[in-house]
């Protein structure tokens, strides 16, 4: 009897391995695109929602907004790159396109500007996860603090106008020079968006864009004109929502910069056409209309031929008493090739007491082009 039970218990028992062993599929390599895994987590300041990213091994990943009070979630699809404002209202993320979409531009050879495009969502977080969706976004800023706007800069405009055909009964026009040709615009529309009201301010032709750590003070570089380059520096007020133009001038203009509290700004300015710009450093404060050059190649302190570099991510210090900023020799005026690309003659020299080797030198060559030194302007002295 007892031998009669174990041979049924037994029986079970290698039945049930059988089957469960059958049931299961033997692991693939397609199961590596399936397994997700968690990115960029964060928290609001008030530690009241968190977010975080769910990305599989290929395909479209997703935003995951959690509301830890009674464990709500909010999905963006595609969603990355999220930041909450510090005052926990909104969330601001990029949404990027689909991975079908970008597979079939790369597969159909499509030009860069006419790929797919990443997007801006704002969530309202106290509006009951209220979105808002902005298309063709190149990138967006947020100040540290003061959070109650985002700068939003989109991607260039593609669309061309329709030009009607041409009238063959009149008189062919002569052809423009190259110097009276209507150059494209550098720049791109920038827009200040207010989610709480819904409000924004918009502007053209933008290049740089800038805003302080407590988001009191915001302003960016507008590159413009024709036939002749010109660049505008505008300043933009958050709290009253205008702007102020402070310098206007033909040339190029780069690296606008705030100090923490935005009542002091600096920024490099170049009245060159050519491609190898010499820069000077402007600097002005809020009770100062017009801004002034601190430093350009005359300035004594300098070794000779120096000027303030375009290579160097220059700052205010915390209180705003310094500017640090990068120096370095003036660019080499290049001039113009008489020879053909077949007809050069190239060769590399290399030294035994060299400090690199060779293969390490020729790695290293763009950085050495670009090597700045620190330099620091004292505010309150102006030295």
């Amino acid at each position: 009897m007892k031998k009669g039970y174990l041979l049924i218990l037994f029986a079970l028992f290698f039945f049930t391995q059988t089957y469960s062993q059958s049931a299961k599929k033997s692991p693939g390599h397609d199961l590596y695109d399936k397994w997700e895994s968690l990115r960029a987590p964060a928290i609001s300041d008030n530690g009241k929602y968190v977010s975080y990213e769910v990305q599989p091994g290929k395909g479209d990943g997703k935003l995951m907004i959690l509301k830890t009070e009674n464990n709500t979630t909010y999905i963006v699809p595609r969603g990355q790159k999220a930041v909450f404002a510090d005052n926990s209202r909104f969330l601001a993320c990029k949404v990027i396109p689909a991975a079908a979409d970008t597979r079939k531009a790369k597969k159909d050879k499509l030009k860069e500007d006419k790929m797919p495009k990443d997007s801006l969502v704002i969530v309202s977080l106290e509006k009951n996860f209220q979105k808002k969706s902005f298309a063709r976004v190149s990138d967006f800023y947020l100040p540290k603090e003061n959070a109650n706007f985002v700068a939003i800069q989109f991607e260039k405009d593609t669309t061309k106008e329709k030009t009607a055909p041409a009238d063959s009964t009149k008189p062919e026009k002569k052809k423009e020079s190259a110097s009276k040709k209507k150059k494209k615009p550098e720049g791109t529309k920038l827009m200040y968006y207010f989610p709480e009201t819904g409000d924004s301010a918009i502007f053209s032709d933008v290049t740089q864009v800038a805003i302080s750590k407590k988001g009191t003070m915001s302003g960016f570089i507008s590159q413009f004109g024709d036939s002749i380059d010109s660049v505008r520096i505008t300043l933009f007020n958050p709290l009253t929502k205008k702007p102020f133009i402070r310098f206007s001038n033909p040339g190029y203009g780069k690296n606008i910069v705030f100090s923490e509290d935005g009542t002091k700004y600096a920024f490099l300015f170049s009245s060159d056409t050519i491609k190898e710009k010499t820069y000077a450093l402007y600097y002005a404060t809020d009770s100062i209309i017009k801004p002034y050059c601190i430093v350009d190649t005359q300035v004594v302190s300098l070794p000779m031929s120096w000027s303030p570099s375009e290579n160097f991510n220059m700052y205010f210090s915390e209180d705003g008493e310094k500017l640090v900023f990068g120096v370095a020799p003036r660019p080499v005026i290049i001039p113009k090739d008489t020879l053909l690309e077949e007809e050069k003659v190239k060769l590399d020299i290399w030294s035994w007491n060299d400090k690199q080797i060779q293969p390490q030198q020729l790695k290293n060559l763009d950085q050495e082009k670009k090597r700045t030194y620190l330099s620091i302007f004292h505010t309150s002295t102006e030295k």
